[in-house]
């Protein structure tokens, strides 16, 4: 059994999830606020031993102000879930006129 040192160490060398932590869950509570359209491409590692980082893509409505709505996620997965170092991809969503043409 390899010892917490060692397994933590392997955790961040290989930018695996950090314990306690699940993409699946931060992205889900990431699109509940209201304006988010949708979370993809969600990555969780650490930065260190103790220091979890996340990047997402995140979808938000045409109308809303984007900048806005990454400040309010960064909040929201640094009280939830104490994450500080946050990478936030953030787009407006796309016409259907766009989406046919694309």
């Amino acid at each position: 059994m390899a010892s917490p040192t060692v397994r933590d160490s392997g955790l961040v060398l290989l930018e695996g999830s950090p314990q306690g932590l699940d993409a699946e869950r931060v992205g889900t509570a990431m699109a509940s606020p209201p304006g988010v359209v949708g979370v993809h491409d969600v990555h969780l590692w650490e930065v260190t031993s103790g220091f979890p980082a996340l990047a997402a893509h995140v979808v938000v409505g045409r109308e809303e102000d984007c900048h806005t709505r990454r400040l309010e996620l960064a909040r929201l997965v640094h009280d939830r879930f104490e994450i500080d170092h946050t990478t936030l991809q953030v787009d407006h969503e796309r016409s259907r006129d766009l989406l046919q043409l694309g």
